[in-house]
């Protein structure tokens, strides 16, 4: 077989993406085999959980045993009801609002001072205490003070004191002397009696439970006592004492509103008073009765003239664009007969017209006559006057438009003035108007609270005629209780059952996870990734006393031991497809795993089955071949590689197998060298030659390095491991140190299994079946 590093096996798994154990157990067997797993830890850790269960039910019997039993009695009752009056009257009373606190502030009050002070005066309980204290006011005894007086009574009085010291210091506590309470010397009598009726108080509400509903009107009151007949009378009286406390409530409540609403009538009645005053004599000095049809005509009066105003506005526009027109033209020089106002005019009209004229005739003269002529003199006089008074007549024109923009304005401003001072007046009037409705509104406020006070006072008069009923009744008496409520017997053995197994369950599964060896052949491949070659079981005691293993091989060939021994012998044979393996050696991780008995057993089953098989005792630092054998340790190993020895002088024969072996011999001064040696080399190869099968016994890995450099001198190498002992992390690193050495590892076996204990695990190793079906091969 090829050697892999430790290196090489992780880039495979790596390259492979294998699966973990839980995740490949989960894969092959599906949830069957979850479950099997989860009932196998269940079934192994059975009597732990049984051992827990039963101390848990111990100390659960002895707790309720020695409690003094309880009796809880209850009552109900129902708040917020209603009054139920023949009278349709609105209470006086304001009513509580029922929301989400009103159960809770009910039941609060059910558990108040003054609750309980009534109840304490209806039993009596000033005169006579007694009752509200348990028995002899202690329990029978609880399992805790059990336990420290039986351990005060076993330690020495100087220890007990040594510890109570130190508890007092963790405490904080101190030897020096504390002011001493107010002696009651020096209280009187009445100081005296109110200290006590607080203390029964205190007492008394200790014991009581009040549980608000949160669906409906209604509060549970139970009182808890060791007298049943007590706990139904203490539970009746707060019920009694709640009713009665609302009903006075009520009365109390409506007496009040009776004189408060009497009082706020007669206020009332002079604030009405003063609003009417008020309003009539803002009437009389405003001088107007109604208001509301002198504004209107007011607002439409104000509607006219801005309409008016709009209107001169609009005309003052127009004249003052015709003005600024006209004058434009008149300091450009143009022609200002172009102007609307102009071309209007008639007279303008006609002077055109016959100016026209005029030049017509000019200008049939000037082809007649010549330029002096007197006609034509005539006829050009007579255009200049024309054109004089029709220039005459624009500057008449342009004068009248200026003085109707001049009219226009004077117009606008006396409009303006005229709206302001309606506007003023409209003010002032809705000011005025505001102010009565003002006092209209506080008049008829006041008149309508008047009225409402006075409907109220006279229903507060029907009403304290009418029978007031409380606001509280009972709906369930109080029982009279025959069977304790506490302690709870059946309910506290259930829970002690429950939990104790719950916590056996956890500490069963604690444990299994706490474990750090392997169990099973199964875990030991998937974790390491190397062959396994078997299991190797641990000898009964009965077994142990008749033989060692290395006998029992020999004595039981039969036997379960002998067959797993050979089990290992031909996994080695079939370690190799090319030739078997002629030199093995067979290591381990930490001492006592078993090596060298597995080492002797096997080279006995060798021997046994023919082969021609020695054993070598490399162990040279703590040698053990020799006890297994029950030989001396004369000459071995150590004389051959120093070569005070041959061969042929250190080799022995076990004559009960067969088999040859050599010993360590003499103590050598360093075993590394000397197993690293070439001598050591060529015995092994001799050795190899001359026999079948060479077993080499050699120290563990982890301590020293002795084995790590017999790997390359050798064909083969066992890596054992001890089942549910050796740690996983200690058997990981032995391997990898051997595959870092390039060891030619044959696989992995587990030695000193239970077989009993290993079946539980339900593991799919073969001598969970062997023990099974070996009877019926004669095993």
């Amino acid at each position: 077989m090829a050697s892999l590093s430790f290196s090489q096996v992780t880039r495979m798994d790596d390259a492979a993406d294998a699966m973990p154990f839980g995740a490949s157990s989960s894969r092959e067997g599906g949830g069957q085999l979850n479950f099997r797993q989860l009932f196998g830890i269940l079934w192994r850790g059975k009597f732990v959980i049984a051992a827990i269960m039963a101390l848990f039910m111990s100390f659960a019997y002895y707790w309720v045993q020695s409690k003094t039993p309880l009796y809880v009695s209850t009552t109900e009752v129902e708040i917020g009801i209603r009054d139920r009056t023949v009278l349709n009257v609105q209470d006086v009373l304001q009513q509580a609002q029922q929301d989400f606190y009103y159960n809770d502030t009910q039941a609060s009050i059910i558990r108040s001072a003054v609750a309980a002070e009534k109840v304490a005066e209806q039993l009596d309980l000033y005169g006579d205490p007694s009752p509200l204290f348990w028995g002899t006011g202690e329990d029978k005894g609880s399992l805790g003070q059990t336990v420290k007086a039986a351990v005060k009574s076993v330690l020495p009085d100087a220890v007990v004191e040594g510890v109570r010291s130190l508890l007092d210091q963790f405490r904080g506590s101190s030897h020096e002397p504390i002011e001493e309470p107010k002696s009651a010397d020096n209280l009187s009598e009445d100081e005296l009696r109110e200290i006590e009726q607080q203390n029964i108080v205190k007492t008394l509400l200790r014991d009581l439970s009040v549980d608000p509903s949160s669906r409906a009107r209604t509060i549970s009151i139970s009182y808890l006592s060791d007298k049943p007949a007590f706990a139904r009378k203490v539970a009746e009286a707060f019920a009694e004492t709640y009713v009665g406390l609302s009903l006075d409530e009520r009365s109390q409540a409506t007496s009040q509103a009776s004189d408060f609403i009497v009082q706020a009538v007669d206020r009332q009645r002079e604030a009405y008073e003063a609003a009417e005053k008020a309003l009539e004599a803002f009437r009389r000095e405003a001088g107007v009765v109604e208001f509301r049809n002198q504004t209107t005509l007011l607002q439409e009066q104000r509607v006219e003239l801005n309409r008016q105003r709009i209107e001169a506005r609009e005309r003052a526009a127009e004249a003052a664009a015709r003005v600024a027109q006209v004058e434009r033209l008149l300091r450009e020089g143009d022609a200002v007969d172009t102007v609307t106002s102009v071309l209007d005019s008639p007279l303008i009209v006609r002077l055109r017209e016959q100016e026209a004229e005029v030049v017509r005739e000019i200008a049939e003269l000037r082809t007649q006559l010549r330029d002096r002529h007197p006609r034509l003199l005539l006829k050009r006089a007579e255009l200049e006057d024309l054109q004089k008074s029709i220039r005459a007549e624009i500057d008449k024109i342009v004068i009248g438009l200026k003085n109707d923009l001049e009219l226009t304005n004077v117009k606008v401003a006396s409009l303006d003035r005229e709206i302001a001072t309606l506007q003023a007046e409209i003010e002032s009037q809705t000011d005025a108007e505001v102010t009565m409705r003002r006092l209209e509104s506080e008049r008829n406020a006041q008149k309508q609270l008047y009225d409402t006070l006075l409907n109220r006072n006279q229903e507060l008069l029907l009403q304290e005629q009418t029978p007031q009923q409380p606001n509280a009744r009972i709906i369930t008496p109080a029982n009279l209780p025959f069977e304790p409520s506490y302690p709870r017997k059946n309910l506290t053995m259930a829970a002690a059952f429950l939990a104790s197994g719950v916590l056996g369950i956890l500490v069963v599964f604690l444990w299994e996870f706490m474990d750090t060896g392997f169990r099973s052949l199964q875990q030991l491949q998937q974790m390491a990734y190397v062959p396994a070659l078997g299991l190797i079981p641990r000898l009964s005691l009965f077994d142990r006393r008749r033989s060692t293993p290395e006998d029992f091989v020999v004595d039981e060939p039969n036997s379960l031991y002998s067959e797993a021994i050979r089990t290992i012998r031909t996994a080695l044979m079939l370690a190799s497809m090319e030739q078997r393996p002629r030199s093995v050696m067979f290591t381990s991780s930490v001492p006592a795993e078993g090596k060298t008995s597995t080492a002797v057993s096997v080279a006995r089953a060798s021997a046994k089955a023919g082969q021609r098989t020695v054993i070598i005792d490399c162990d040279l630092r703590k040698p053990s071949v020799h006890e297994s054998l029950q030989v001396p340790n004369q000459r071995g190993v150590v004389d051959v590689l120093s070569g005070s020895a041959s061969l042929d002088d250190v080799i022995e024969i076990d004559l009960r197998s067969g088999m040859h072996y050599i010993t360590a011999g003499p103590k050598a001064p360093n075993p590394p060298d000397a197993l690293g040696s070439l001598a050591m080399r060529q015995m092994i190869d001799e050795l190899s030659r001359r026999y079948d099968l060479v077993v080499i016994d050699t120290p563990p890995v982890l301590p020293v390095s002795d084995a790590l450099v017999l790997l390359r001198n050798v064909d083969k190498a066992v890596y054992l491991v001890r089942w549910g002992s050796t740690r996983r992390e200690a058997v990981m690193a032995g391997i990898r140190q051997v595959q870092e050495a390039n060891g030619d590892l044959a696989g992995v076996a587990m030695t000193r299994v239970d077989i009993r204990r290993h079946q539980k695990y339900n593991y799919g190793d073969s001598y969970y079946y062997y023990r099974g079906y070996g009877k019926y091969y004669g095993n």
